[in-house]
């Protein structure tokens, strides 16, 4: 995602974090990434966005 951002440069971007539902079938999904490290990987997407 971030090469890809560096080489489109898109004019705008809308970059968010994924939350499974409650009662989805994501919700019980394993393998769920750590809320800090969605933060970091969310703050670096829209640092490379905005240069």
């Amino acid at each position: 995602t971030v090469r890809c951002l560096k080489e489109v440069s898109p004019l705008r971007t809308h970059i968010f974090s994924f939350s499974p539902g409650q009662g989805t079938a994501a919700f019980n999904l394993p393998g769920r990434i750590e809320p800090q490290r969605v933060k970091e990987r969310v703050n670096l997407l829209r640092k490379v966005a905005a240069e």
